[in-house]
């Protein structure tokens, strides 16, 4: 029998993001379960190999949603400045486990 191990994973360097955010109240309840919290885009910039720019303020941040199982997705929309070559909007979709770390874990 021939057991197959796929290749390794390439990785290379995409660009640094460096944002910063202010806080807006959260919902501490929401229908679905759970409450929402929301931290605001302030300005940043990114830079790599053939891409630097600045992030538009006001224009997006950090969605998150904590889950009634202790997990936090969250959803992060950031517009990059005209002067990028890079005329989109970047959503992000990570989710997070739970954790002692995170506040909503500790006092569930």
């Amino acid at each position: 029998m021939t057991v197959y191990f796929p290749p390794e994973p390439k990785l290379e360097f995409a660009f640094e993001v460096k944002l910063q955010f202010h806080r807006l109240p959260g919902i501490e309840t929401i229908p679905i379960g759970g409450g929402r919290g929301f931290v605001c885009l302030d300005g940043g910039t990114f830079q790599g190999p053939g891409i630097k720019g600045t992030a538009v303020p006001n224009t997006g941040g950090d969605y998150a949603h904590f889950r009634t199982d202790g997990v936090t997705s969250f959803e992060a929309r950031y517009t990059p400045s005209p002067l990028s070559p890079v005329p989109s909007y970047h959503p992000y979709h990570p989710l997070s486990p739970p954790s002692s770390y995170h506040p909503r874990a500790r006092s569930a």
